[in-house]
């Protein structure tokens, strides 16, 4: 965009996640691109200082990665801090190498073994199962980067607990960072801006509006807005808006947190790199030597949660002296008000989210559109397999996705959040000697069947309905779940390739977004075929799985995604998709069906293959090809029951009615068929049916998954098979 006040991407917000964003958007040199930031510096939550000489971090401590950027990064030489690390219990000092190793002298090898598994697994664990001590001092090491409570926290995060953490530290500090990376981007960077509005702009995007420090007015507009600031910020700029994402934003808590630094001169070397007290205010002291002074250190001391809470109104004095003091009682050195010195305190209201289940549970891209045209960014908005938002690489991170979408067709926010809305229930059994045990009843299913119901709002039939109001926004919830360009039966399952085909044929279903499916193939083909074989694995190459048969080729996979190479692109896939057809006519049973891994169908493989078949047409030459589709044809035919069903199963008749109609349309079988399925609907609509069994083998142990849909799944497979036959939509 050209004009004054005119731009292509505005981000508000110049902590880790905005810059990071910029530096991404400086690969096109035409796009002109604001950064506004409320303080006079940017760089949120990295405050790097110096005074008499001596550098010091009062926010982000810990040393960032040079391996997190493409461009170089001069912060001076590295001191590596690798003394070993503290806690201190009721006065008593425990030290060690590792987390483990403090805890171990704090209680009985015995105790930990039982207990700590539980501490780390329950849902809720209590400090009377465990104990006082080893709770107080798991809860004391989890608060060195949290500021909440272990119980709080999302279960996989209790593990950070159990981390020790390297306190080393560049000659020139984090702020070396932030400053190559304000040099590296391209954007116009505007310091003193506090953004108190953004309003809808008439054309797309949003209009921007600001007061400078000396409370002049300032406004801006963009068709694309990165709000890289904390979740409150966010909320109360978008705070007109009623969705999922400032729904979202209303879950996310904060805690805070005062950092107090002191140089000390003590007499002897520290022999620390940080450590964690259980009773006093501070919960974390981190040591640093000032370079050419063995005498002298810099001491940071943290107090987090509900100790900052009690200590906000402190002066200087007051957090000097208590500092000292607890520093004192420790007896690792002489920390007195005669060798102590205050080189800065900083209060920090919102130091970090508390990663709790009611915020994050069913995590969400699509959470990230509060506007149209706006996209949240900064740590508390990543959520990956390692389920961390929070930190400076998870604030990069962020930047660097939301600038990606930036580059995506408009988004906009979404009134149901799909990633709440599961499809289906899965029943875990665990196999023993003594027989098979139940173990567990979950819902799971958000992702990869509502491309499914996508492709049936498609061909919308009454008598089937499935998300009434909702259809529009299933399209754009599917687009906003891909990850890399391809899509898992629910977020952190990871990608497979029958997840990613289920979503790209309900977005084919649409006649849209032919460039993006056709990326997607490339992914697909990428990620899954096994030239070797010539088919598709459901699992990544080098993906073990979590059971041997979880390897090696899928006859569905295979018979689906070659479908869906011949539709989008079969000029760019022609070799692709001519060895899958041998890989499927090799693999075709005697009885004319095909073996699948997942599917508790014996239908739905031949649907898949057969439809792959038909749309072959003319193009083969392949003389087996109709033996193949004629075999398989008489094997449903002889499946079908006097009912006019196959198995009394509403997805089992529709995949059969499916494959009948693309490979023999004119089979006496159909009629039947779809008579038993319009029957089949209930008062209560199409009972959900089984479409899942698979199984986790993990040291010698085996776990049964068996899943079924809620009714939904059921209902889009009969509405498939009960629509007219039409042709796929043209790209």
């Amino acid at each position: 965009m050209t004009g004054e006040g005119q731009y292509d991407v505005i981000i508000v917000g110049g902590g880790l996640a905005g810059l990071s964003a910029a530096c991404e958007l400086s690969s096109d040199e035409k796009k002109r691109v604001l950064l506004l930031e409320a303080d006079g510096r940017f760089g949120g939550k990295v405050r790097t200082e110096s005074r008499n000489g001596i550098v010091y971090e009062t926010g982000a401590i810990f040393a960032f990665d040079p391996k997190w950027f493409d461009f170089p990064v001069d912060a001076g030489p590295h001191d590596e801090n690798d003394h070993p690390v503290g806690l201190l219990h009721q006065e008593r000092l425990y030290t060690g190498d590792s987390v483990d190793e403090c805890i171990r002298s704090l209680c009985p090898e015995l105790r930990q073994l039982v207990c700590l598994p539980f501490f780390l697994s329950s849902p809720n664990p209590q400090e009377a199962m465990i104990g006082e001590d080893m709770y107080s001092a798991l809860s004391a090491f989890f608060r060195v980067i949290h500021p909440g409570t272990p119980s709080e926290a999302v279960v996989p995060r209790r593990r950070d607990c159990l981390i020790r953490h390297r306190a080393d530290r560049f000659e020139r500090g984090n702020g070396a960072m932030t400053d190559a990376m304000a040099l590296h981007c391209r954007a116009e960077i505007k310091t003193g801006c506090r953004v108190y509005k953004l309003e809808p702009s008439g054309g797309g995007g949003a209009r921007v509006l600001w007061r400078d420090a000396g409370g002049a007015e300032g406004e801006a507009a963009a068709p694309k807005i990165i709000l890289a600031v904390p979740a409150p910020a966010a909320k109360k700029l978008c705070d007109e808006q009623a969705n999922v994402s400032t729904e979202f934003l209303g879950r996310v808590r904060y805690g805070g947190g005062i950092a107090v630094i002191l140089h000390c001169k003590v007499p002897d070397r520290l022999v620390l790199s940080y450590m964690v007290s259980t009773h006093g205010n501070f919960n974390t002291f981190i040591f640093h030597q000032v370079p050419n002074a063995p005498d002298e250190a810099v001491v940071t001391g943290y107090i987090v949660a509900e100790r900052a809470a009690a200590c906000e109104g402190m002066n200087d004095e007051d957090l000097t002296r208590m500092m000292t003091e607890e520093l004192q009682a420790t007896g690792i050195g002489e920390f007195t008000a005669q060798n102590c010195s205050l080189l800065e305190s900083r209060l920090w209201p919102e130091v970090a989210p508390i990663i709790e289940e009611q915020a994050y549970r069913g995590f969400s891209a699509t959470w990230l559109h509060p506007m149209p045209g706006v996209v949240l960014a900064g740590d508390y908005t990543w959520w990956d397999g390692a389920m961390l938002p929070y930190g400076m690489w998870p604030a990069i991170a962020s930047g660097r996705r939301a600038a990606r979408m930036c580059l995506l067709p408009d988004f906009a926010p979404l009134s149901v959040d799909f990633s709440r809305m599961p499809l289906a229930e899965t029943t875990v059994l665990r196999l023993k000697e003594s027989g098979p045990e139940y173990t567990e009843t979950f819902r799971d299913g958000t992702i990869a069947y509502y491309g499914l119901l996508l492709q049936a709002a498609n061909v919308r039939d009454d008598r089937f309905p499935l998300l009434e109001s909702e259809y529009e926004e299933v399209e754009r919830y599917l687009l906003g779940e891909a990850v890399d360009g391809l899509w898992c039966y629910q977020r952190d399952y990871g990608a497979t390739s029958l997840d990613s085909a289920l979503v790209m044929e309900g977005l084919l279903s649409t006649g849209r977004h032919g460039e993006y499916l056709r990326d997607a193939c490339r992914r697909l083909v990428c990620a899954f075929f096994d030239r070797e074989e010539g088919g598709f694995r459901t699992k990544p190459a080098g993906s073990l799985g979590r059971a041997p048969y979880w390897r090696g080729v899928d006859c569905p996979a295979t018979a689906l995604c070659a479908w869906l190479l011949l539709q989008i692109d079969p000029g760019g896939y022609a070799e692709e998709i001519t060895l899958c057809r041998g890989y499927l006519l090799r693999r075709q049973l005697v009885s004319g069906g095909w073996p699948g891994k997942w599917f508790p169908s014996q239908t739905i493989p031949i649907w898949y293959a057969l439809r792959f078949f038909a749309s072959l047409g003319d193009s083969s030459s392949d003389s087996t090809l109709p033996g193949a589709i004629s075999r398989a044809v008489c094997r449903l035919q002889s499946g079908q029951g006097n009912d006019g069903s196959w198995n009394g199963s509403v997805i089992e008749t529709s995949a059969a009615l499916l494959a009948l109609e693309s490979a023999s349309p004119d089979s006496p079988s159909l009629d039947a068929g779809r008579k038993w399925l319009l029957s089949a609907r209930g008062p209560g609509g199409v009972p959900g049916e089984p479409i899942l069994a698979y199984w986790f083998e993990e040291n010698g142990v085996r776990d049964l998954f068996f899943t079924r849909d809620l009714g939904r799944v059921t209902s889009a497979w009969a509405t498939l098979a009960l629509a007219k036959r039409k042709e796929c939509p043209k790209l």
